[in-house]
């Protein structure tokens, strides 16, 4: 399952591309304008390393334990507003911030480089504030408590179209109880595991098998960014948007 991975976890393309946008956009009474795809990270825990492993390769226990104090690995997920992955990442160490692993991840190398035309122009993947504001990713403003109305409405928009990746890690949860507890000591298998299941979790959508959603909370994150790395196009951009969905109150 996971070497055929990219048979059942696919980008958009061609007349998809309009498909996935059209969704979206009917997706919420006031859709957030340009939204093309939901981001987030899901926590998947795991046992503890163990200090002294002879059959399998030596691992730091530290970059497994998360800011809950619990051993997890992390699943970044992409998904379209039907509730599908459009592209994963798993297996992660937990202790790692979402922001680096998106830096780290295919997906996130592809953004920041040659293949920026993988979402469309002024179209947007949707995410929470862990993650860096940039041409492609559109987050909502950080609320230090002195948000204006015009930004609480613009976080209120944002979120409502985003949540649809938490409904997708729940239904994905809801399939496979076994996440509430991944018992796979060899962490290198971890990704692999999680890999195949969102595989079946796209196929059992595609069938219309649907489930309820077991309870998911989004594990959010205080952004770790630092002032060199705002992207000023892009926050110009969230401001023009800000102001469009201002007008329209």
């Amino acid at each position: 399952m996971k070497v055929h991975k990219h048979k059942f976890i696919k980008w958009p393309r061609g007349n998809a591309i309009h498909q996935t946008l059209q969704d979206f956009k009917y997706l919420r009474p006031k859709a957030f304008p340009g939204a093309f795809m939901a981001l987030d990270g899901c926590h998947i825990k795991v046992p503890v390393p163990w200090i002294k492993r002879t059959r399998m390769r030596h691992v730091d226990q530290r970059c497994y334990i998360n800011r809950k104090h619990v051993a997890s690995v992390v699943l970044q997920g992409i998904c379209d507003s039907n509730q599908k992955f459009t592209n994963i990442f798993a297996g992660w160490p937990g202790a790692s911030h979402d922001a680096r692993i998106f830096r780290k991840s295919n997906i996130g190398v592809a953004l920041n480089g040659p293949l920026q035309n993988l979402v469309p122009e002024n179209c947007y993947i949707l995410a929470d504030s862990a993650y860096p504001l940039s041409n492609n990713v559109m987050v909502p403003y950080r609320d230090n408590g002195a948000l204006t109305p015009e930004k609480h409405n613009f976080n209120r928009i944002l979120s409502s179209s985003r949540v649809v990746i938490e409904l997708t890690f729940g239904k994905l949860l809801g399939r496979f109880r076994r996440f509430k507890y991944l018992e796979v000591y060899n962490k290198d298998f971890c990704g692999a595991f999680i890999s195949a299941a969102c595989c079946l979790h796209n196929i059992c959508m595609d069938q219309n098998d649907q489930i309820d959603c077991t309870d998911y909370t989004s594990q959010n994150q205080e952004s770790n960014f630092n002032i060199s790395e705002i992207n000023l196009n892009a926050t110009n951009k969230r401001d023009e948007i800000c102001n469009e969905l201002s007008r329209n109150i």
